[in-house]
C-alpha cells in the first residue's frame, strides 16, 4: 500500500489497496492537471485527492483493477 505520494504543489493522491502504487501528475499550465497511476496487484482500490488539504468533490474514487 502507497500512502501520501505529493504529486503537485497544493495536490494530493493517496491510492489505498491491496499493492503498491506509483502516482505521477502533470500540470498543463492552465489550470488542468493530468493524474496517471500503476499499481502493481489487482484488485479494488480507494484513491483519494486533495487540493490544499480539502478533498476534492466526489473522492475518494473507486478503482477495480483486473
Amino acid at each position: 500500500m502507497e500512502k501520501g505520494k505529493n504529486v503537485c504543489d497544493q495536490l494530493d493522491v493517496n491510492i489505498d489497496g491491496p499493492g503498491e502504487s506509483q502516482v505521477w501528475a502533470k500540470a498543463h499550465g492552465n489550470g488542468t492537471i493530468t493524474i496517471t497511476y500503476y499499481v502493481s496487484t489487482p484488485g479494488k482500490y480507494e484513491t483519494h485527492i486533495s487540493y490544499d488539504r480539502i478533498p476534492i468533490p466526489g473522492s475518494p474514487f473507486y478503482l477495480s483493477v483486473k
